[in-house]
This record gives C-alpha cells, sequence and structure tokens, in this order.
C-alpha cells in the first residue's frame, strides 16, 4: 500500500513539473497571452484532480484510478507536445512515465500503460505527418520507438521477477504455517494420548488395589485364627508379597503422578535389611 501512494505522489509531482514546462513552452513558442496560458494550465490541473477526487470519494476503485490518472498524464504531455513542438519532449516523458510505473508494481497497469503510450506516440507521429511538421525522421522515430518499447519490456520483466519472488515468499510462508499447524495438531495428539495412558494407569492402579486389599484382609484373618506354625509362615509370606505388590501398584500411581506433574519426593528412613528380606521370601 506504501508503494502505490508513493507512486501517486511522485506521478503528481511530475505532473504538475510538466504543467509548468508546457507553461514555459507556450510562452515561448506561441503568441498565446498570460491570460490563455492560465486558462491551460487551470485545465491541466482540473484533469489531473478528476481521478483522485474520484478515487477519495470512493467512485474509483485502485484499479481505475491508476489508469484514469495515467491518462491525465499522457493528455498533459500531448499539451506538452504542441506547446514545443517535440516528440522527442513526449518521448522523455513516457520513458519518465514507464520509470515511475514500477513503484506501482503492477504488471497489468505497466500493459495498459504500454498501449496507450504507443497508441498516443504514433497518433502525433501521423499528425506530424499530416502537418509536414516532422521533427523526427522516419529512421529516427523508429529507432527511439523501439527503444522506449525494449525499456517497457525489461521493465515488465522487472515486476513480473518480484511478483514471482513475492509468490514464491508468501508460498514458503503458507507451507510453513501449515507444517506448524500439522506440529500443533500431532503435540496435541500426544499430549491427549500421554494424559489416557496416565488415566488409565492412575484407573487400573486404583481397581487392583481393591482386591488385593481383600487378599491382604483375609490373609490378616487367617494369621489371627490359625496356629499351625507352618500355616503361619505361609500367610506371612503371603502378607509380605502382598504388600510389595501394593507398593508396585503404588510406583505405578507414581509414573501417573510424574506425567502430571503432581509427584512430591518424600525421604523416609527404611530397614536394608526388612528389603532383603521380603525379596527372598518372594523368591
Amino acid at each position: 500500500m506504501e508503494s502505490k501512494n508513493y507512486g501517486r505522489y511522485a506521478n503528481l509531482i511530475f505532473y504538475f513539473i510538466g504543467i509548468i514546462i508546457c507553461w514555459w513552452g507556450l510562452a515561448f513558442n506561441s503568441d498565446m497571452n498570460t491570460l490563455g496560458r492560465v486558462f491551460i494550465a487551470i485545465g491541466l490541473v482540473f484533469i489531473g484532480f478528476i481521478p483522485g477526487f474520484l478515487y477519495n470519494n470512493e467512485l474509483f476503485d485502485d484499479y481505475k484510478h491508476q489508469r484514469a490518472f495515467l491518462i491525465s498524464y499522457i493528455l498533459m504531455s500531448v499539451a506538452l507536445y504542441f506547446a514545443w513542438e517535440s516528440i522527442i519532449l513526449f518521448f522523455a516523458f513516457m520513458f519518465l512515465q514507464t520509470m515511475l510505473c514500477l513503484v506501482y508494481l503492477d504488471t497489468k497497469f505497466l500493459r495498459f500503460q504500454i498501449l496507450t503510450s504507443d497508441l498516443s506516440i504514433l497518433l502525433l507521429y501521423m499528425y506530424e505527418s499530416k502537418n509536414e511538421k516532422m521533427t523526427l525522421d522516419p529512421f529516427q522515430f523508429v529507432i527511439i520507438f523501439l527503444i522506449f518499447n525494449g525499456v517497457n519490456f525489461v521493465a515488465r520483466q522487472i515486476i513480473e521477477l518480484i511478483e514471482y519472488e513475492r509468490l514464491k515468499s508468501r508460498e514458503q510462508e503458507r507451507s510453513l504455517d501449515d507444517m506448524l499447524r500439522v506440529v500443533e495438531i500431532k503435540v496435541d495428539d500426544a499430549r491427549n494420548a500421554a494424559k489416557s495412558k496416565s488415566d488409565f494407569l492412575s484407573n487400573m492402579s486404583h481397581e487392583i488395589r481393591t482386591p488385593i486389599n481383600a487378599v491382604l484382609g483375609m490373609n490378616e484373618m487367617i494369621t489371627r485364627e490359625s496356629h499351625d506354625p507352618q500355616i503361619s509362615e505361609y500367610s506371612r509370606n503371603i502378607a509380605s508379597s502382598g504388600i510389595m505388590l501394593l507398593a508396585l501398584i503404588n510406583d505405578i500411581l507414581d509414573f501417573s503422578k510424574i506425567e502430571s506433574g503432581k509427584v512430591a519426593i518424600i525421604r523416609v528412613e527404611y530397614q536394608l535389611s526388612t528389603v532383603v528380606n521380603d525379596l527372598m521370601n518372594m523368591i
């Protein structure tokens, strides 16, 4: 948007510079009085302001505004030609317009500029031929005309290259956004899977604790009611293994807490001989 505004301001500045040069040309090369030159200058200013007025009042979109102002610029250049009677000066302002078109970076606008400029140049040359006021011989005209179109061709290639780089950059940004979106989806899936696993382990651990507590409770009853030394020994082994199994289940619950970030490490004392004895009983 800034480049378009810069293009409008640059075109407007050179438009008014052209009006001033046209005004001087009429003063030096014609018998027109000052009042007549003032009216022509006012008329050209009015023509130049029409596209901007329509655009600012939302009667023109940007597409129409650019082309309307280009036509105003060509009309000013035609007046400049008649003021100085020099088609070379008209060519110079068309070259300048080509350079200003690069600011817009619009291939369609440049094509429209080439079409209207070529048509205007050919019409002026036909006017000179008909009225025998040739300022350039045919060979010189063809050379300058080809150079003008060559410059326009180079300008169009530059604009197309810039547009291609912009399109390529936008595609790369779009691809990067798609990749980031896929990564976010995968991360969410992994988080959901981890949460599901933690929930499963937590639920299963709680469910397993219930029958183990029942087994330990019944074993405690056997220990209290039995007076047989061998059965009491078996009962103590069952209690030891059951407590060990319960500890393993608690460890599983701890893994779930670790993944959810809720685990708390508690430092407690323990007897190594008890651990070794429990391991031997399990074996």
